[in-house]
C-alpha cells in the first residue's frame, strides 16, 4: 500500500505510514471527539469542532488564535475545548461528551416523533361529544350525528355517499315545495377540500416518515447524516397541518342552557361538540413531545454559545414567535365565528353559545338560505371566501412554525420576515371578510324575540398575535443587523529597550 503523502510502500495491513507516520487512508483524528475525519477537513463532521484548535468569533465569525479577534476586536469569554497529549495518547475534556449524549437523546426523540406521526396520521378523526341533559332535536339542528365519527378515510368515499343520500332527500323535499338551493354546493365544497387535504397529508407524511426514519437511524449508529432532525420536524408539522385543516371543516361547539317553569322536562344544560378524536389528540401530543425534546436538546447543545447575549435573545425570540403562531393556528383551525343568542318568553328561556368552524357554518347557513325566498348568491360566495382565508391562515401558520423550528434545529439566525408579513396580512383579510360575510346571516338568524350577538373573537385574537409575531420578526431583523460590528483596529504595544 502506497502512502499518498510520501509515496512510500507499506504492507497492505498497515494503518500508518512507516516513514512519515500519517494515516494511509488519508484520515486524521479529531482532538475533541477522537473520531476519524478527512485530512483536508477544517471542522469535525461529528462534533463540529475546529480541527486546528482556532476560536470562532461569535461576533463576526472569523477564525483566530489568541484572546482577541484580530478582525473585530471581540474577546471570547468562554473557555475553548482543549486536547492535551500525555504519554502519546490524546486526552479530551468532558465538555464534548454531554453534547454527544444530548445529540443522541434529541435524535432518538425525533425518531419517536416521526414514528408517532406515521402511525397516527392514519387515525386522524373527529367525534361528537355530548355532556349534560340535552334534547336530541337540538343535536340534530346543529348537524351533529352523536353516534357517528368522521375519519380521514371518510373523505375517500363515505362522504360522497352521504351527499348522494342528502341530495335524494332534498329532491323529495323540493317536490313538497321546500328547496335548498345552496346545500348541495356547501356539501360538495367541504367534501372536495377534505379529500384533497386527506390525500395530501397521507402521501406527504408517509414519504417524509420513511426518509426521516432512514436518516435518523443512520445518524444513531454513527453515520454522517445531514438535516436528519429537520426532516423529522417537517414530518410532524405536515401531520399537524393536515389534522388542523380537517378540523377547520368539522369543528362545532355549543353550550345550551334552557329552563321552563311550565315543563321541567324542557330544562337543558348541555355542552355539545365535534372535535378531534382521542386517537388524534394522543398522536398530536406524543408527536409534539418527541419533536419538542429534540429541539430542546439542539438548543442545549449550543452550550456556551448561549452566553452570548445576542444568541440567547435570538433563541428566546424564536421560541416566543413559535408560541404566538401556535395560538393562531389553534384558534383559527377551530372557528372564526361565535354566535350567542338569548330567547325569553313568559314561561321559557334559552341561551346558546355556538362556536363553529367555517365549514360547519357554511352548511348551516346554506340550509338557512334555502328556506328564504330571496337569492343570497353574494353572501354564500363571501362565506366560501372566508373558508378559503381560514384554510390559508392555518396553512401559513403551520409553515411559519415549521420554519422557526427548523431554524432552532439548525442553530441558524433568520428573522422569518418572509412568512411573518403574509401571516399578518392574511389574518387582517380574514377578519375583514368575516365581518362583511356575517352581516346578512346575523340579520336572517335573528328573531324578534331573541337577542343575538355575533362575535369574531378568534379572528381578532389571530390579528393581534400575528402583529406581535411580526414585531418579533422585526426585532430579530434589527438584532441580526447589529451583529455586524465595525472593525476595530488593534495596536500592539511596543516596548522601549534602554541600553
Amino acid at each position: 500500500m502506497e502512502c499518498k503523502f510520501c509515496k512510500t510502500e507499506n504492507v497492505d495491513e498497515s494503518v500508518f505510514c512507516k516513514k512519515c507516520g500519517k494515516r494511509l487512508d488519508g484520515k486524521k483524528v479529531c482532538p475533541a471527539c477522537r473520531k476519524l475525519v478527512d485530512d483536508d477537513a477544517v471542522f469535525c463532521n461529528h462534533c463540529g469542532k475546529r480541527l486546528d484548535g482556532k476560536t470562532i468569533c461569535t461576533a463576526c465569525g472569523n477564525a483566530y488564535e489568541g484572546s482577541f479577534c484580530p478582525k473585530c476586536g471581540h474577546q471570547e469569554r468562554t473557555a475553548k475545548t482543549r486536547a492535551t497529549a500525555q504519554n502519546g495518547e490524546i486526552t479530551v475534556p468532558n465538555s464534548g461528551v454531554w453534547k454527544n449524549i444530548l445529540g443522541t437523546i434529541g435524535t432518538s426523540f425525533a425518531l419517536f416523533g416521526v414514528v408517532v406521526s406515521l402511525i397516527f396520521v392514519f387515525l386522524i378523526g373527529f367525534g361528537a361529544s355530548v355532556s349534560g341533559s340535552v334534547d336530541s332535536t337540538e343535536i340534530g339542528n346543529l348537524g351533529i350525528n352523536a353516534s357517528e365519527s368522521t375519519m380521514l378515510y371518510t373523505y375517500f368515499g363515505k362522504v360522497y355517499e352521504n351527499i348522494r343520500l342528502a341530495l335524494d332527500e332534498l329532491n323529495s323535499m323540493a317536490g313538497q315545495g321546500t328547496f335548498y338551493s345552496f346545500v348541495p354546493s356547501a356539501m360538495i365544497i367541504t367534501a372536495v377540500i377534505g379529500t384533497v387535504v386527506s390525500a395530501g397529508v397521507l402521501v406527504a407524511v408517509t414519504v417524509l416518515s420513511i426518509l426521516s426514519i432512514i436518516k435518523l437511524s443512520r445518524k444513531l449508529v454513527g453515520k454522517e447524516v445531514k438535516n436528519a432532525e429537520q426532516f423529522a420536524v417537517t414530518t410532524y408539522v405536515i401531520y399537524a397541518l393536515g389534522a388542523s385543516l380537517l378540523l377547520a371543516l368539522n369543528y362545532v361547539s355549543a353550550k345550551i342552557n334552557s329552563s321552563s317553569s311550565a315543563n321541567a322536562s324542557a330544562n337543558m344544560n348541555a355542552l355539545i361538540g365535534v372535535g378531534f378524536s382521542e386517537a388524534t389528540i394522543a398522536g398530536l401530543t406524543l408527536g409534539a413531545i418527541g419533536i419538542g425534546v429534540c429541539v430542546a436538546c439542539k438548543i442545549a447543545c449550543m452550550g456556551t454559545q448561549l452566553k452570548d447575549a445576542r444568541t440567547l435573545v435570538n433563541v428566546i425570540l424564536t421560541v416566543a414567535a413559535i408560541a404566538l403562531v401556535a395560538v393562531i393556528a389553534g384558534l383559527i383551525s377551530q372557528s372564526v365565528y361565535s354566535l350567542q343568542y338569548f330567547a325569553k318568553e313568559q314561561y321559557y328561556s334559552e341561551s346558546v353559545n355556538l362556536t363553529l368552524s367555517t365549514g360547519a357554518w357554511l352548511q348551516i347557513w346554506a340550509q338557512s338560505l334555502g328556506q328564504s325566498d330571496e337569492a343570497w348568491d353574494t353572501e354564500f360566495f363571501l362565506i366560501i371566501i372566508v373558508l378559503a382565508a381560514q384554510i390559508a391562515l392555518v396553512a401559513v401558520s403551520i409553515v411559519a412554525i415549521l420554519m422557526k423550528l427548523k431554524a432552532l434545529v439548525k442553530g441558524g439566525k433568520s428573522s422569518q420576515l418572509g412568512v411573518s408579513i403574509p401571516l399578518a396580512v392574511i389574518s387582517v383579510v380574514l377578519l375583514v371578510i368575516s365581518v362583511v360575510a356575517a352581516k346578512e346571516p346575523a340579520a336572517l338568524l335573528a328573531q324578534s324575540d331573541q337577542s343575538l350577538k355575533l362575535t369574531f373573537t378568534s379572528a381578532i385574537v389571530a390579528v393581534v398575535f400575528a402583529m406581535l409575531n411580526l414585531g418579533v420578526s422585526i426585532a430579530k431583523t434589527v438584532l441580526l443587523k447589529t451583529n455586524a460590528k465595525p472593525q476595530v483596529q488593534i495596536t500592539e504595544p511596543t516596548a522601549t529597550v534602554t541600553e
